[in-house]
């Protein structure tokens, strides 16, 4: 998140050092990748970004983008949003599949830096509205029929 405009149209991506570094641009600017600036370097690729839900833990402190699954701090926040998400009731498409977003220059103090973790989520269950006993509803609307007829 964090475009402000709802989401996202597009998604520049390139490959560093066996991960992918995206950037996310605004809808509000570029409502197709075709509308994105063409990427001088041959590493960058522009693509359109499907929505999807994500669940997403914030936190501080730094942690190497490098290699996540080796950064204790990230670990650590994903264990928390798994097991939030479990109490919750809330299924991870994949356990495996997470993205790591920070948000700071490296010049950040590490207490002050905003990072995430987000796992991509089902989408819940439309839940149905149990409808209330007739009988009371008829009591009611009889004894207020009876209260007016006074």
């Amino acid at each position: 998140g964090g475009d402000g405009g709802g989401g996202a149209a597009a998604d520049a991506s390139a490959k560093v050092g066996g991960r992918t570094m995206a950037f996310v641009l605004p809808a509000s600017v570029y409502s197709c990748a075709a509308e994105a600036p063409v990427p001088t370097d041959a590493r960058v690729r522009v693509v359109d970004a499907p929505p999807r839900l994500v669940a997403v833990r914030t936190f501080t402190w730094g942690c190497d983008f490098r290699r996540p699954e080796r950064c204790a701090n990230i670990q650590a926040n994903l264990k928390v949003l798994r097991a939030a998400l479990a109490r919750d009731g809330v299924l991870p498409l994949d356990n495996d599949d997470y993205d790591v977003m920070g948000y700071n220059p490296p010049w950040t103090l590490p207490w002050l830096k905003t990072n995430e973790v987000a796992l991509p989520v089902a989408e819940p269950a439309p839940q149905a509205r149990p409808s209330p006993p007739r009988a009371a509803d008829d009591d009611v609307a009889a004894g207020t029929a009876a209260a007016d007829a006074k």
